[in-house]
């Protein structure tokens, strides 16, 4: 997930507790500017990287103080890897549409197409990350 910000703000995304509200809702965002481009209501080209970006906060947070302090690898592996298979689906719709396959980079982003079930995916490994009782402080707002 490609959540960008200052340099700042890079080093407080670090050190934070994971807040899931935050994150699904930067990636409900991150989907809203994906579809919007897929059907012609934004023009500007979109960079989707398919994997873990240096850019990403959320990577930033995971690869960082934040996450080190999380108990549970295959809860953060399961964050990783559904992000990557949402972004590899989103990558795909995305370059569909570019190159003026319109109706195919649609179809690729209807409910119980990968788009869809990665995205879903994603977003329930988010809120079992903020759900979950691993962390030392337990202060996940």
């Amino acid at each position: 997930m490609v959540i960008q910000g200052d340099n700042n703000m890079n080093e407080q995304i670090r050190a934070q507790p994971f807040n899931g509200i935050r994150a699904i809702q930067a990636h409900l965002d991150q989907r809203a500017r994906i579809e919007d481009y897929v059907n012609g209501k934004l023009q500007e080209p979109l960079n989707v990287p398919t994997t873990c970006h240096a850019e990403c906060l959320m990577a930033k947070w995971l690869h960082g103080e934040g996450g080190i302090h999380c108990t549970d690898k295959n809860l953060l592996d399961s964050v990783c890897k559904s992000c990557e298979v949402f972004l590899q689906a989103a990558e795909q719709a995305v370059v569909l549409a570019s190159i003026g396959k319109t109706e195919m980079a649609k179809a690729a982003l209807q409910v119980g197409q990968r788009y869809s079930e990665a995205s879903e995916e994603f977003q329930q490994n988010l809120a079992e990350l903020h759900l979950s009782h691993v962390w030392p402080d337990s202060t996940l707002a």
